[in-house]
């Protein structure tokens, strides 16, 4: 996992790959002009979407990971909680499904807690299971562009 903020993707660049297309993105990008939809930045290697979406406490969903694509969760108005847990130390809930990418896993009681402020993202790669979502710094909604990386 990697935190960090719009203001220096250096590290997100250093990751190499399409991240070094997401990042130069990220650098150009216009937040304030951001919709709810998709976003097409390099086909399949590197897309993203924005949402608004209302928060929930981590316990009523659960943890999420990819195997396929890394996320980049970028907190464009507001801020949001971001639950973590490496992937080692879950059970799946829900298989892995190819299609969508994505396998659910138990919900456990003590996972690391991000709370991300607008401009300011994380990185979650396959092994890094999240729970996006969640109330932080007082905020019960939150804007957010998911910029999907392929690996």
């Amino acid at each position: 996992m990697l935190v960090g903020t719009l203001d220096n993707l250096a590290p997100l660049a250093a990751l190499g790959g399409n991240f070094i297309t997401a990042a130069a993105y990220l650098q150009k990008l216009d937040t304030a002009a951001l919709e709810p939809v998709r976003y097409e930045i390099d086909g399949d290697n590197v897309y993203a979407f924005c949402a608004e979406v209302d928060l929930r406490p981590a316990a009523d969903a659960f943890p999420e990971a990819h195997r396929r694509y890394a996320d980049i969760q970028l907190v464009v108005e507001g801020c949001e909680g971001m639950a973590y847990i490496p992937t080692a130390r879950l059970e799946e809930h829900t298989p892995y499904n190819d299609e969508a990418d994505y396998a659910l896993y138990e919900n456990i009681d003590d996972p690391s807690m991000l709370a991300l402020r607008a401009g300011e993202f994380a990185v979650f790669m396959p092994e890094d299971a999240h729970t996006p979502c969640c109330p932080a710094g007082g905020c019960v909604k939150s804007k957010k562009l998911v910029v999907k990386v392929l690996l």
